[in-house]
């Protein structure tokens, strides 16, 4: 499943390729540093919901918090925002495709996104979610299956 590397440099690396800035701080939690993951498709989780905290901000700055909690079989990775979150009721739709909570032209995005991070986590035999309440940010979680199911 391609070369392993450690969660935070993992990070490190999608938030460079996103151009996220040094006006926002992103920062991953030091046991990020002992989880290892193949590079692909974790990346693309990672992408998707840092680049969505990143892109939907409504501030010039901001933070965006990364940790993981490790249970015998699976990682819980969570990522936490202080933007202006969304109203909890959207909680389940966030994952639907093509469903964005603002006027396509308003943001860059079909939605698609959030219902691709659902796919790949699903696939690999594990599962997300979100809680949001308005104006306290988003907090996106993920469960990844330390030994993937061999449809992945």
């Amino acid at each position: 499943s391609g070369p392993q590397l450690s969660a935070a440099a993992l990070i490190a690396d999608v938030v460079a390729t996103l151009g996220v800035g040094d006006h926002f701080n992103v920062i991953s939690d030091p046991t990020l540093e002992r989880v290892v993951v193949a590079r692909m498709p974790i990346e693309r989780v990672f992408h998707n919901l840092i680049g969505n905290a990143f892109k939907h901000h409504d501030k010039p700055d901001g933070t965006i918090q990364i940790s993981v909690v490790e249970s015998a079989s699976r990682y819980r990775f969570l990522v936490v925002d202080d933007g202006p979150g969304f109203p909890s009721e959207y909680n389940d739709t966030v994952f639907e495709m093509f469903k964005t909570l603002k006027p396509r032209d308003e943001v860059e995005s079909s939605g698609m996104g959030l219902a691709l991070v659902r796919k790949i986590v699903r696939q690999r035999g594990g599962d997300c979610g979100v809680e949001a309440s308005i104006g306290r940010g988003s907090r996106f979680w993920f469960e990844w299956p330390k030994c993937p199911d061999a449809s992945g």
